[in-house]
């Protein structure tokens, strides 16, 4: 039987998706919503597992390492665990302002939490409501991503902070993004060395965290999710809301409001594919342990204000290799030797 290139899981979010995100170890999907859950995913199997019914829309949703917990943050302004086994849910923390990120950290074990408050949290489940790192970013956090060693947050006015993971006190980095326009999303490449940045106009940056020029000279962006009318020559230019490395290739997809996942090759400067359009915005990407699925959440994200549109959906997408896999550099045909 031929494997279906793309599906829609049932028992999708009933308001705005915010964020998918595949387990470490497994196929399984954790999805946060604004409806107010957390929902835990069978996509193989096409089946919800668990919903957490949560005090307030969530915003963000992380596992541990081994995937036996999720953490997840929003407008109640508290960071929950959730207990896969047990389905227990327990409060380890909060924040003075919503939480807009959650990540984890397996160098220290530890949930990392960034708010509106103008601030960004560690935690450790064992210790409830027991800070063990904090930083004062100064700015509204909008998004952040982790390495082994460093969180690197975007915040209000363009900022991006890079701080180093075993000790949030020190700030190791305060950059201004090479874009002009409100940071999106934040990822960090797989072999750590960078990280990208999407915007609300319609703009990628590939960075790297080297401060050195070697490093910084190589650093660059590029304009997507953009359409053109050819009659009017009027362009829409849409944000770009998230993004998502495949771990085996490098590359990267981007998801924008104009309902588009574009792949591409940052390497070689160079978009792979386009899959087929979605029928409202990209709210939400990322790939399962090996690359072979992408998780795609659609969900409108009202950049056009107030209107009417599709039910939020969640679709997996079985990724064949050409659509992400770089493309080779054509070797130049090899010089004529005059003396045979």
């Amino acid at each position: 039987m031929a494997t279906r290139a793309q599906y829609e899981l049932v028992n999708p979010p009933t308001d705005g998706i915010s964020k998918v995100r595949f387990a470490n170890t497994s196929n399984l999907l954790a999805a946060s919503s604004w409806d107010k859950t957390v929902r835990y995913y069978d996509p193989v199997a096409n089946e919800m597992r668990v919903k957490w019914d949560c005090a307030a829309p969530v915003l963000d949703v992380c596992h541990s390492a081994d995937d036996s917990v999720l953490a997840s943050g929003g407008v109640a302004r508290q960071l929950v665990i959730h207990n896969v086994e047990t389905q227990a849910m327990t409060t380890i923390g909060g924040h003075e302002g919503i939480i807009s990120c959650v990540e984890y950290s397996s160098q220290t074990n530890q949930f990392i939490t960034g708010s509106w408050d103008c601030s960004v949290s560690m935690w450790d489940q064992r210790s409830p409501n027991q800070r063990v790192g904090h930083a004062n970013t100064g700015k509204k956090v909008f998004a952040m991503s982790t390495s082994d060693d460093y969180v690197i947050v975007g915040t209000s006015d363009r900022k991006v902070f890079i701080y180093d993971i075993r000790n949030l006190d020190k700030l190791v980095q305060d950059r201004v993004s090479s874009l002009k326009h409100q940071t999106r999303d934040i990822q960090v490449n797989i072999e750590q060395t960078g990280f990208l940045l999407t915007s609300v106009e319609g703009r990628v940056a590939v960075e790297y965290i080297d401060a050195s020029p070697k490093w910084q000279n190589k650093k660059f962006a590029f304009k997507c999710h953009r359409y053109l009318d050819k009659e009017t020559q009027c362009q829409t230019v849409f944000p770009v809301n998230c993004a998502a490395f495949h771990p085996q290739f490098g590359t990267f997809v981007t998801g924008g409001c104009d309902g588009l996942v574009m792949a591409w090759d940052g390497d070689n400067k160079k978009r792979i594919c386009q899959f087929p359009q979605f029928n409202t915005s990209i709210a939400a990407l990322d790939f399962n342990l090996d690359g072979r699925l992408l998780a795609v959440g659609a969900s409108y994200t009202w950049e056009q204000g107030e209107k009417d549109v599709p039910p939020d959906a969640i679709y997996i997408r079985n990724i064949r290799e050409f659509e992400v896999e770089r493309k080779k550099r054509r070797e130049a045909p090899a010089a004529k030797n005059n003396y045979q």
